[in-house]
């Protein structure tokens, strides 16, 4: 489910949901794709997406009402979290 107008708008999101395969942006955050869409998301560099796209990919993706300063740490909060699906992410270090 797309949560936001801007989600429709993010250039982030999109490339994750091509690159993993999945039907809708609605997928993404699920069980199976999400460690998907985090894997592929560390795989980018992450100067090629605004800061915005990757607040808004982290928070789409996990529900974690979170702010980074830098793309590059958003980055490796999904690259640190890929495997936290099913429990409480930490947020710690921003």
């Amino acid at each position: 489910m797309i949560r936001t107008k801007k989600d429709q708008n993010n250039k982030l999101l999109e490339y994750l949901v091509k690159e993993a395969g999945c039907q809708e942006l609605s997928d993404l955050p699920s069980g199976f794709w999400f460690p998907v869409a985090c894997f592929i998301a560390g795989s980018v560099k992450a100067d090629q997406y605004s800061l915005r796209e990757w607040n808004e990919a982290v928070r789409y993706l996990t529900g974690a009402r979170v702010r980074f300063f830098s793309p590059q740490k958003a980055q490796k909060f999904l690259e640190e979290n890929k495997d936290n699906f099913y429990t409480e992410i930490e947020v710690k270090k921003l």
